[in-house]
This record gives structure tokens, C-alpha cells and sequence, in this order.
């Protein structure tokens, strides 16, 4: 049976999805995707992430976010190289960063948007249609509903910190969500 830090995680980035409609994820120092809600990227993400390149890009960019917020601890917010508002915020245990809390894959509406992911995303998939199609899936919100997302992002990561929900006496968060994901 999941204990309660566990349980409490895995209730954290459900919650947060449900309420925002975005994607949350938790990584390692290594940049490395240890859980998330829902499982799977958005299917615009998807469908970029299956040419080498579009898969490079997308690390890579996530890379530069997570430096960013190693060097400035505090949530960043970025559009991605195809067009999408994403944010990220540290997470630490023992006043040491021991991982990433991450949220993304919405457009903020402004014109034009959509047809920026279309023209980016063209550059890395051939199967247009399918494209299309995860465009029109991407959610879309305003300006101040992704402020208010990002405080509450803020706020998640400060109480996972706060909890210790992270914190079984081992350092890098990696080797506990490792340690769940085995007994899962």
C-alpha cells in the first residue's frame, strides 16, 4: 500500500490537472520525467516528439528551463520552441534542489497561436492531418488564468517542499519516485 507522501504526490498533480486542464510533471535534477498527470503529453506534443529532431528540441528546451530555475529559484514561465506556455518550479529538500515541478502545454490565445504550433510542429512531423488535429486540442487561456496557474504552481511546489512529501532520507528525489513507480 502507497504511504501517505505517496499517495498525497500522486493526488497533487491529478488535482492540479483536473483544475487547470494542464499537464503537471515532476522531474529529477537530472531533467529526467520521474511522474506526471496525466501520463502521456498532449498529443501536439506527441506528435513532434516522434522526429529525432522535434524530441531534441523539446529536451533541450526543457534543459534551459530547468537551468533557469537552478540559477534563479523561483517559478519560470517560457513559451517552448514550438509555441507553448509552459512554467516550471524548483523543488527542495532540506534547502538543497532536488527536483522540478512542471506544468505545461497551453496556448495563451493571443492571434496567431495556433497557427505558430502548425508552422513549428510542420518542421517535425510529416503527418500533418494528425497535426491538425492535436493543434485544435491544445487548451487555450488567458492571460490571467495562467498567472493564477502559476501561483498555484508555486504554491504546490512550496508545500511538496514544506510536507517533505519528497523526503524519505534519501537526497535526490529521483531514487524515492523510482523507489514508488518499482512498488507500482
Amino acid at each position: 500500500m502507497a504511504d501517505k507522501g505517496e499517495w498525497e504526490l500522486a493526488t497533487i498533480l491529478r488535482e492540479m490537472h483536473n483544475i487547470t486542464g494542464f499537464r503537471f510533471s515532476l522531474h529529477d535534477t537530472g531533467f529526467r520525467e520521474l511522474a506526471a498527470y496525466p501520463a502521456q503529453g498532449a498529443r501536439y506534443c506527441r506528435c513532434v516528439q516522434q522526429s529525432r529532431e522535434g524530441l531534441n528540441r523539446c529536451r533541450e528546451n526543457d534543459r534551459e528551463a530547468f537551468e533557469c530555475v537552478k540559477k534563479k529559484p523561483e517559478v519560470y514561465t517560457y513559451r517552448c520552441r514550438f509555441g507553448l506556455c509552459e512554467a516550471v518550479a524548483p523543488l527542495y529538500i532540506r534547502g538543497a534542489l532536488t527536483g522540478y515541478l512542471m506544468m505545461g502545454q497551453a496556448i495563451d490565445g493571443q492571434p496567431g497561436s495556433r497557427e505558430t504550433l502548425l508552422q513549428n510542429g510542420a518542421e517535425c512531423t510529416a503527418d500533418l492531418r494528425a497535426l491538425e488535429l492535436a493543434v485544435k486540442e491544445v487548451p487555450v487561456c488567458g492571460r490571467d488564468k495562467i498567472v493564477s496557474c502559476l501561483k498555484v504552481l508555486d504554491v504546490c511546489a512550496q508545500y511538496i517542499t514544506l510536507s517533505h512529501l519528497l523526503d524519505g532520507g534519501c537526497g535526490d528525489v529521483s531514487e524515492q519516485v523510482q523507489a514508488y513507480l518499482e512498488r507500482h
